[in-house]
């Protein structure tokens, strides 16, 4: 195995959650065989793939609002199952390419719903977000990533996480100290 540098594969994933885990187990372990990184940055970057996916999956494909989640976790299982039943919904799939290296991970997810404007998103770290059940998603991507780009559609999303880039997320959210204050 150390002579392995990098692999390139390309998934079409149907509309079940069961798909997302197994393509973010196999992402897992092969970075673990080419030896990426440490262990917490290939959770982080496992943690922002599942997050897209779930996205691309629940948002994307079936068109889900996160308003759902938000009345009872039976009303989002409801409407899932309704989902995964009907057209348009149940004929869509999730295209994945993912490129795994020694040096760096780029995954690019598109699912065939309308899209989305990512900057409309709201602010989950504004105090009236703050105890939203939804609405991480796309912040943790950002956050653990150290790239992401999406289409002009907002269908699509490219995640670059590059070797030896492995910054705290805690210390990426803290505010810059003010004037005359020392950095912590």
């Amino acid at each position: 195995m150390d002579a392995w540098d990098r692999t390139t594969a390309e998934f079409i994933l149907d509309n079940n959650s069961s798909t997302v885990t197994a393509l973010v187990s196999y992402v897992r372990e092969t970075l673990q065989l080419l030896k990426f990184s440490d262990q917490s940055t290939i959770i982080r970057t496992c943690v922002a793939i599942t997050e897209a996916l779930d996205n691309a999956l629940y948002h994307g494909n079936l068109e889900l609002s996160s308003d759902l989640r938000k009345e009872s976790g039976e009303a989002w299982e409801a409407a899932v199952a309704e989902r995964r039943q009907l057209s348009p919904y149940k004929d869509r799939s999730i295209f994945v390419r993912a490129e795994l290296s020694r040096k760096e991970v780029s995954v690019t997810i598109r699912d065939e719903g309308p899209g989305f404007d990512p900057s409309k998103l709201p602010d989950p770290t504004d105090p009236n977000n703050l105890e939203c059940i939804s609405g991480r998603g796309v912040f943790l991507v950002r956050t653990f990533m150290d790239e992401v780009r999406y289409n002009d559609k907002g269908n699509e999303i490219t995640l670059v996480k590059r070797c030896g880039s492995s910054p705290d997320p805690i210390v990426q959210m803290r505010t810059p100290p003010l004037p005359g204050e020392r950095p912590v």
